[in-house]
């Protein structure tokens, strides 16, 4: 692989950093990180993000990676010891062994920058990371950092305007900059690598573009210590993508999810008002109710006592029903095994438990069209970046209207 012609552009709303990124074996892509134009100081234009965001799929392919550019030293210096890690967890398996060449290795050499960032979702996650570090003295989180690209495809712009204008209301409430990044990475890396686990070194590149300006920028953790399994971020690896100038903590491996909606998130009204969890989000709505991680939220906003001040933000109403249709799976064990702990500690909802002791036992049942469905969706987001469903859901709406006319 070989990346090369690293540019920086800027126009009257934007300024993008881009890079041409050319597997041996396949066509040259452009990756872009783009920020609006008050941001401008914020961008470091050096190929060290395109580094981060390339290495897994060298890594799976067994492709040598050259860099036509510069990139820090002390990231570098980490990149040997980050690909044994991402073997030893097999979060990707090395094919064969790979080398990592750049034409211009050196310190960032600008001045320490001032601001502390945290990626934000306004899921859980990095609700309870935001929360728990927010009130820190100087070293208080100064920006939330959202993304479009990542969970949020770039061709939906609807549903990233509706996100945005939630996550601005959160950020002035906290009296924070909201800094918004769009990016292609996802869509590049997506037929190679897995999202679950190619997100932390996207997520990190993302930090990397951003490295003038933040000084550290926090990762929400997605499992406590107890339930450690490979993926994409991770405790033993995540501060490994940092420079001389740039910090990245991997923070929140303390609590489950139960445990982070009952310590933080509950007392926060602005985080029960626009907490985002939904990764269908067909029709583009906010959360929707039914999938696996709506009802997983559900679950643990009724656990810590607060599911009536958070309804509001889900379309369908918490249906227990819905739970038993859910596939059993590693994840459900992780994350409603945790619920049901917390349940059985503290005393609770007895219909819950029972439904969560159910699904837990394998007593879903999952109809045959749901799964296919399921199937279908993953390859339509691995392969089209979600425009199936997109245009399958446009023509439902088309058909409902004609309808109205006959």
């Amino acid at each position: 692989m070989k990346i090369s012609n690293i540019t920086f552009e800027e126009n009257k709303h934007e300024c993008i950093l881009s890079a041409d990124v050319r597997l041996s074996r396949f066509r040259t892509n452009k990756i872009f990180f783009s920020v609006p134009m008050r941001y401008r100081d914020f961008i470091f234009t050096d190929a060290s993000p395109f580094l981060v965001g390339s290495l897994l799929r060298c890594t799976k392919l067994g492709e040598n990676l050259e860099i036509h550019g510069g990139v820090s030293q002390k990231l570098y210096n980490n990149v040997t010891t980050i690909i044994e890690i991402l073997d030893e967890l097999e979060i990707v398996k090395k094919k064969n062994e790979i080398t990592v060449t750049a034409r211009d290795i050196s310190l960032d050499v600008h001045g320490k920058p001032a601001g502390i960032g945290c990626f934000f979702s306004g899921g859980v996650d990095s609700f309870y990371t935001f929360l728990k570090n927010k009130d820190q003295g100087k070293e208080k989180i100064t920006h939330l950092i959202l993304v479009h690209g990542f969970d949020i495809p770039l061709w939906n712009i609807a549903l990233f305007k509706t996100v945005h204008s939630r996550m601005q209301i959160i950020a002035k409430y906290y009296g924070v900059e909201l800094i918004s990044v769009k990016t292609n990475i996802k869509e590049i890396s997506d037929p190679y690598v897995e999202w679950g686990m190619a997100h932390g070194g996207a997520i990190a590149a993302t930090a990397l573009f951003l490295r003038r300006g933040l000084r550290r920028v926090y990762i929400a953790s997605s499992n406590s210590w107890d339930q450690l399994f490979p993926m994409g971020t991770h405790p033993y690896m995540d501060y490994l993508w940092g420079t001389e100038s740039l910090e990245l903590v991997h923070d929140g491996n303390e609590a489950n999810r139960a445990q982070k909606v009952k310590k933080y998130i509950a007392f926060s009204q602005i985080a029960l008002q626009n907490i985002r969890v939904c990764y269908n989000n067909f029709g583009n709505v906010y959360n929707c109710g039914k999938c696996e991680k709506c009802l997983r939220t559900m679950v643990e906003l009724t656990v810590a006592g607060v599911w009536d001040k958070a309804s509001g933000n889900f379309k369908a109403p918490f249906d227990l029903k819905n739970m038993l249709l859910l596939e059993n799976n590693p994840t459900i064990q992780r994350h409603f095994g945790a619920s049901l702990k917390e349940l059985e500690q503290n005393g609770g909802d007895e219909q819950l438990r029972k439904t969560l002791r159910g699904l837990l036992d394998g007593k879903s049942v999952v109809p045959f069209a749901q799964r296919v469905l399921k199937r279908l969706s993953s390859i339509d987001k691995k392969y089209t970046n979600g425009r199936l469903f997109l245009y399958a859901w446009q023509a439902k709406k088309r058909i409902s209207w004609l309808l109205t006319l006959i």
